[in-house]
């Protein structure tokens, strides 16, 4: 069976000069892609900054729209990190429906 194509977003709010909630993040993201057979071909990290100023999101979505049809999902910790709210939220999972990718959301989620 073919793997799906995943890619995993890491925000940190507050800059982890030492890397250990990007570490934890992204474990747990490998994790998911691993228990779920999705293929994790990149990490997108943004560390330190807030939700309206985000590189790595910017990035991802150009990588997304440049890699049209190979990536079906998003892996996230949490919905938290994409948007603050359920309507924008509502607004950012219409743009990835458009780019033919979900969210996946780690959180809640266990073996």
């Amino acid at each position: 069976m073919e793997r799906c194509g995943a890619v995993g977003y890491i925000f940190t709010p507050i800059y982890d000069r030492n890397e250990r909630a990007i570490n934890i993040q992204e474990d747990r993201i490998r994790h998911y892609a691993d228990r779920f057979n999705l293929d994790l071909l990149k990490l997108f990290i943004d560390n330190g900054c807030s939700l309206s100023n985000r590189t790595g999101w910017s990035v991802m979505l150009m990588y997304l729209s440049s890699n049209f049809g190979k990536v079906k999902y998003i892996i996230v910790k949490c919905r938290e990190q994409v948007a603050p709210d359920a309507i924008q939220l509502a607004f950012v999972e219409q743009h990835l429906h458009r780019l033919g990718v979900r969210l996946l959301c780690v959180e809640g989620w266990s073996d």
